[in-house]
């Protein structure tokens, strides 16, 4: 039978040439990995989704790559992607010729990456290496950081040594996702196996600490039975109804009864709340505390409370990364994502084609916990999401912000089309609590849009985000349409036949508004945003301020109307035919001619 893994590190070298303060490896080791062990890991496993490359320092063995690399395609065992740092204190024609062949066997090499190592703790990269690593097909500088924070550095090995270990990681007990189907066992769990052969549960450890953490090695052992011996097992108290047991738990609201216990096990006597209910029995399968428990469920979509209670800390928001590495994190993310079916059938009354749906990479949130865990393991497992809004870690597992509520992903471009950030559209706008004058509180209908971010004192390790500016269209256009939110842009560029326009995340959000359009220099500018401006004092404050900003900037400046009744451009669009609209921006066009 064979093994498929979403997400397999692998060790194949403890050779390093360099020290390295924060190190958790520890000291370097003059040891490779044992052939025998590629060997053998290629006859059990018939697909890894995502693989893991490290060291030691990976450039020095680009012969037991190639070894590894015979033996994929010897026992016809497939790769999604693979993902390899450097410190590139050499060039290593050998080490990017083998990496290149393991991009062009990958199924999803788009997602492959090479990333160099460059922060206060590295030496200086060597200038030639990293030239030439850099014009490699899948480079990406996502390693680059310059500067790792404190706050980052694992307590393990070196960096335990030298006493600047800023947090420990707690190591898995147990593998959870394993899914045994009729010719294969699927594991959706990261392992780690070292250069000896050892299977690990976790990657971020020392060389020492890994002899004390193996759970087996697969040159003595099946791989398989290691899996499955370390699998979670439903503990023996857990009482696990069978078919015939309909009613094996009963559930009653009345604090009376059972002494504030809100269910009752017929067969085993156990008591307890919805809370410890859920710290047995979750979606995951794993043994949470009570506290976490807690926690989960107040983000779960189909749990409603009146308010979430205050818990302030003293979390420091990370910087947000550069454009570039936001960009491919985030189309990353997307491409883990589906779009629920409702989500489609609303875009498709909006007037966007399926294409075009596809094309802008629309996403619903992903409320499910068990997918929405599937999702961030395999993302975390490819990318460092440090410094990227919308995410942020607890009990040091990245987790995914804003997925209480059922909605959709919006992608926010430049005017490359890089992807600067994203924005939520709620089906139902989230309800808030209004605290009055006179104590009391009121429960009202919140914000329907929402970026997707972590930023602010509640998230470990969470960033904020800029109001940017989403762009779409011809950016060769020297016409530029402007209207309210990144969806009313979309809708309207592409029944305007792929007009320019910009949609501000909002009317007052204007900080880049002088940015974006003297990068887009256009001639004429367009006003579209909604019709609430002839009743709204406040969006009227906020024209004269966009007026203030873009006339400098053009030669001419006109407003685009439509009826009151209809609010937004897309709103008005779903009044009329396509052929209207088109109609309508070509006489104004035609009117500055």
């Amino acid at each position: 039978m064979l093994i498929d893994f979403e997400c397999l590190t692998l060790e194949i070298t403890r050779r390093c040439g360099m020290k390295c303060a924060h190190c958790m490896r520890g000291e370097p080791q003059d040891v490779q990995i044992d052939f025998d062990v590629i060997q053998t890991l290629c006859k059990k496993v018939g697909r890894i989704d995502h693989l893991n490359i490290t060291g030691g320092e990976p450039s020095l063995e680009p012969n037991a790559l190639r070894y590894f690399l015979f033996y994929l395609k010897n026992y016809n065992c497939r790769i999604g992607s693979f993902f390899c740092a450097t410190n590139a204190q050499r060039y290593s024609k050998e080490f990017a010729d083998i990496l290149t062949d393991f991009y062009h066997y990958c199924e999803h090499p788009e997602c492959c990456m090479l990333t160099i190592s460059v922060d206060q703790f590295h030496s200086e990269a060597d200038p030639l290496a990293m030239q030439e690593y850099r014009k490699l097909p899948f480079y990406n500088p996502i390693n680059e950081k310059g500067n790792i924070p404190g706050s980052n550095i694992l307590d393990e090995g070196r960096a335990s040594d030298n006493g600047i270990g800023m947090f420990s990681m707690p190591i898995s007990q147990y593998i959870y996702d394993v899914k045994p189907e009729a010719d294969r066992v699927r594991v959706g769990d990261r392992l780690y196996i070292n250069v000896f052969g050892d299977v690990l549960l976790d990657a971020d450890m020392s060389y020492l600490r890994q002899e004390n953490e193996s759970i087996g090695n697969i040159l003595s052992q099946s791989l398989l039975e290691i899996i499955m011996a370390n699998t979670f097992k439903i503990p023996e108290h857990w009482h696990i109804p069978d078919e015939h047991e309909i009613y094996c738990i009963h559930i009653t609201a009345d604090r009376n009864i059972f002494v504030n216990a809100t269910f009752w096990c017929h067969n085993c006597g156990t008591t307890g709340n919805a809370v410890t209910l859920y710290a047995d029995f979750n979606p995951e399968g794993r043994r949470l505390t009570n506290a976490e428990a807690y926690h989960e469920l107040l983000r779960h979509p189909d749990v409603r409370c009146d308010e979430v209670p205050d818990t302030a800390s003293d979390y420091r928001t990370l910087q947000i990364r550069p454009l570039h590495e936001r960009s491919q994190i985030y189309l990353a993310f997307l491409s883990l994502l589906d779009l629920e079916e409702k989500h489609l059938r609303n875009l498709l009354s909006r007037g966007l084609s399926k294409e075009i749906i596809d094309g802008n990479m629309y996403r619903s949130i992903p409320t499910d916990p068990s997918k929405r865990r599937k999702v961030i393991n395999e993302l975390s497992g490819q990318f460092d999401l440090s410094g990227i809004p919308g995410f942020y870690t607890k009990n040091n597992r990245w987790q995914i912000a804003n997925c209480r509520y059922s909605g959709i992903l919006i992608p926010v471009c430049d005017m490359n089309n890089q992807i600067q950030g994203l924005q939520i559209r709620f089906d139902d706008p989230p309800p808030k609590i209004i605290e009055k004058s006179d104590g009391t509180k009121i429960k009202k209908n919140g914000e329907r849009f929402r970026w997707f971010s972590t930023g602010g004192e509640y998230y470990e390790n969470g960033t904020g985000i800029s109001s940017y500016i989403h762009v779409v269209g011809d950016i060769k256009c020297d016409t530029l349409h402007l209207t309210e939110g990144p969806m009313k842009a979309d809708i309207a560029s592409y029944l305007a036949e792929g007009e320019l326009f910009i949609g501000l995340t909002g009317v007052q959000n204007v900080r880049y508004l002088a940015e974006v359009v003297r990068a887009l220099h256009p001639k004429r500018i367009v006003e579209c945003i909604d019709m609430d401006v002839r009743t709204n004092p406040h969006v009227q404050r906020a024209q004269s301020k966009i007026r203030s900003i873009c006339m400098p900037l053009c030669e001419d400046y006109r407003t685009f109307t439509w009826p009151k009744e209809q609010k937004g451009i897309d709103d008005w669009r779903a009044t009329c035919s396509t052929t209207i609209l088109i109609v309508r921006f070509a006489l104004l066009n035609k009117m500055w001619q």
